[in-house]
């Protein structure tokens, strides 16, 4: 009976005991909660004050130590915060995500002068972050290009890459948020920096039309580039870009006034493939060497670069043409404009992995001229994914009809193809192949488009020839490679002349 009593004593005590636990932890979210809501209010004192009973009921909870610290620092208590993170990174556990201290103490650090310390303690946020928090990521990148692009002279022979690393951070900051305002105005600034005064005010425009009342700073900023010294190494691709755009800078403004007239006139210097080929092959290149002209170039092949100026300086104060006159005599170019501005995010992003259009159909070779772009994503997502994906099946139908019908880019398939024609998977490979390298590569020859098509094969069965269905032609196709590249592709060439 003794015993049937005690064990029945340890089961109350454990029930209250994990009663109590659920109770307190219960309480800590509820005042963890109250104290965010707080911070967000800009109640930075009673959010701490709630932080604070949080921790005296539990002085080990590691997330409130992280929010009492970001709500130090908004009331300037920089010194009080960095103490209590420096507390919270040796203390907490190393499951713990640290990301969002180790991104405030790098802020700190950077505004105490430790510039190497901060660039640290980035790189060991971005390595503990969750990588679809994309807000939080965004601004590790950015916080990180801003203390790479103001680096002292000391610390630039200390980080000897900083310049390919600071282009990265602005690459990836955009990547994530096209349109973030201050991503744009120092990639801008950083063009600027080294001479390329074109890329910059691409970057300027785009941060003008993304930004309300920003507007006016173009004019001022294109008159401070006008007399300065540029040399043949600096600025946009060739000494007779450069040379127009000081050239365009000390001409009288059109009656549309600057911002047209140096995109007009200096874009088809800098961006000539890009106006002559089916779609804007600088896309498909590095954002840091060719910036945002492409978007511009593509903007004066469309027919709406004009749109686009009126549109940026609508709310200008601007002593040239009326622009929001302009844009109510035409709202279908307004229209039209709106529809391709909205689809710089998918530059940015979608040359990686690509997309499938969703419920396109191409008969008509008109059609299919104007989804080139789509072409060029859904090439890339075929790729770019294996073929058990559940996308794929539409991305070939797109892909076949795109390819039949394009009035742009001939596939060529004849004779040598034959070993891999009844197989639909690498066929879809070898269209999509060719067609992603006539859409994007600058130049190429027929040839080399047709190359590209066959490696897209090679690499496709190479990976995936358990699922396609192995054959023995197709395997000493590969060895071949494998085995004499160079004597293969010489034989490649000359197949493609059959």
């Amino acid at each position: 009976m003794k015993h049937k009593r005690l064990l029945f004593l340890l089961v109350m005590v454990f029930t209250m005991s994990f009663a109590f636990g659920q109770d307190v932890d219960e309480k800590l979210m509820t005042l963890m909660d109250e104290g965010l809501a707080l911070h967000d209010k800009g109640q930075y004192d009673d959010a701490i004050k709630k932080y604070d009973e949080v921790l005296k009921l539990k002085s080990d909870f590691y997330p409130v130590m992280s929010e009492k610290a970001l709500s130090l620092y908004a009331l300037n208590k920089k010194s009080e915060a960095k103490k209590l993170l420096e507390k919270l990174m040796k203390k907490a556990p190393k499951d713990f995500d640290f990301s969002h201290a180790y991104l405030l103490y790098a802020n700190i650090m950077d505004e105490e002068g430790d510039q190497l310390k901060a660039l640290e303690t980035y790189d060991k946020a971005m390595e503990d972050v969750d990588v679809s928090n994309t807000d939080l990521v965004q601004q590790i990148w950015y916080n990180k290009a801003v203390v790479l692009y103001k680096l002292t002279d000391e610390n630039k022979k200390k980080v000897p890459e900083w310049e390919d690393d600071l282009a990265n951070c602005l690459i990836e900051s955009l990547r994530l948020k096209p349109y973030h305002a201050r991503s744009l105005s120092t990639m801008g600034a950083m063009m600027e920096k080294y001479g390329n005064y074109l890329n910059a005010f691409c970057c300027y425009a785009i941060f003008a039309m993304a930004t309300d009342g920003a507007a006016d700073m173009i004019e001022p900023q294109l008159l401070a580039w006008k007399d300065m010294e540029l040399t043949p190494k600096t600025g946009p691709r060739t000494t007779k870009t450069l040379n127009k755009v000081k050239e365009v800078l000390k001409k009288e403004p059109s009656e549309y006034g600057r911002l047209y007239d140096l995109f007009s006139e200096v874009l088809p210097l800098a961006c000539p493939d890009s106006l002559k080929s089916p779609v804007p092959v600088n896309y498909a290149g590095d954002i840091f060497e060719d910036g945002y002209c492409p978007f511009f170039a593509e903007l004066q092949r469309s027919g709406l670069l004009e749109c686009f100026c009126h549109s940026v300086m609508k709310n200008s104060k601007s002593k040239y043409i009326s622009n929001a006159d302009w844009l109510s005599r035409h709202k279908d170019e307004e229209k039209r404009f709106q529809e391709l501005f909205s689809e710089l995010p998918v530059f940015a992003t979608g040359i990686e992995s690509g997309f499938v259009p969703d419920s396109v159909v191409v008969n008509t070779a008109e059609e299919a001229h104007e989804h080139n772009l789509d072409a060029m994503f859904c090439c890339r997502y075929y790729l770019r994914h294996f073929s058990t994906d559940e996308y794929m099946d539409d991305a070939a139908r797109f892909i076949t009809q795109w390819s039949m019908a394009s009035p742009d880019v001939t596939i060529k398939i004849g004779e040598p193809e034959k070993i891999f024609l009844d197989k639909p998977v690498l066929l879809v490979s070898y269209l999509a192949g060719s067609s992603f390298a006539a859409l994007t590569s600058r130049g190429l020859t027929p040839v080399e488009i047709y190359k590209s098509g066959i490696s897209e094969v090679l690499t496709r069965y190479s990976l995936e020839k358990d699922t396609i269905g192995q054959t023995e032609e197709l395997d000493n196709f590969l060895k071949s490679c494998l085995d004499d590249g160079e004597s293969f592709w010489k034989t490649v060439e000359e197949n493609f002349t059959k």
